[in-house]
């Protein structure tokens, strides 16, 4: 009996309190990977235009793997929501919007390097807005990404009876800023607030006023610029002789009156975006 009793002692010495042995196990060492996966996405927003292809970002930080992930592309704001569904190792569009049809993809070779993104194809005005990559599996992360999309301007230039021009630029979005310069880059003044309407399909029409003063070469540059899509066209524009100073003179010395009001009319030019 003295040595059974001995023999448990032993025992319980070597194996702890707890009936573990004295070292840890290899579990205990190890850090847990809960809440160490990222989904990120882009915190600038994503510009496209109008027909372009895009790539709206979405990884897995640090690399893991998202071949056996669900990964669900939505725009909250729309009714049914879900752009882009992956599960199962594969494509799961039977609830997806119409209005994304055809147009959507993952990078299915590299989900393996945790590359989530989205393509999205031949862009529409109506795609703008906010997208958000969601997988579940990953403690319910998800990040959100804005879609800017833009038409850049399209300018015309045409002469109107009353000698004044008309420059159009056609499938603005979002609404340009437009201004006139001499050719020394001073901003010329305008005759008042600009018109502004628009069509269907969301594209701005514009109309902006300027008198334009007498110069000695009548060269101006209209600027038209979309800052949310870094967008900026310009063109020179050459103001018929009609404003020549050598062609005003003779008749200011024989009508000032009606010289003054033919140069008020000359001077006044219209510029149209669409």
């Amino acid at each position: 009996m003295a040595e059974l009793q001995k023999m448990k002692m032993m025992m319980m010495q070597g194996c702890g309190a707890n009936g573990h042995n004295g070292n840890k196990s290899d579990n205990e060492d190890m850090p847990s990977n809960t809440g160490t996966v990222q989904v990120a996405g882009s915190a600038e927003p994503i510009v496209a235009l109008v027909g372009d292809d895009v790539i709206l970002p979405c990884t897995l930080r640090p690399t893991v793997s998202a071949v056996y992930q669900t990964v669900e592309w939505q725009r909250p704001d729309l009714k049914p929501k879900e752009v882009h569904l992956y599960r199962d190792e594969k494509d799961d569009l039977v609830l997806q919007n119409p209005s994304f049809g055809g147009r959507t993809s993952l990078f299915k070779e590299e989900l393996e390097e945790g590359n989530a993104s989205l393509k999205l194809t031949r862009v529409q005005l109506s795609d703008a807005g906010n997208y958000t990559c969601y997988v579940p599996l990953l403690d319910h992360q998800k990040t959100t990404i804005q879609l800017i999309v833009g038409e850049s301007t399209h300018l015309l230039t045409t002469q109107s009876p009353l000698r004044d021009r008309s420059h159009e630029i056609k499938g603005c979005y979002p609404e340009p800023v437009m201004e006139w310069c001499d050719v020394h880059g001073r901003v010329l003044p305008a005759a008042g607030p600009p018109e502004t309407s628009r069509d269907r399909e969301g594209c701005y029409t514009v109309t902006s006023h300027v008198i334009v003063p007498k110069t000695d070469n009548n060269t101006f540059t209209c600027r038209v610029q979309q800052p949310e899509i870094k967008h900026m066209k310009e063109r020179r524009v050459h103001i018929p002789g009609t404003l020549d100073v050598s062609n005003a003179e003779p008749l200011m010395k024989k009508n000032k009156e009606t010289t003054k009001n033919e140069e008020d009319e000359a001077g006044e030019l219209s510029l149209s975006e669409v």
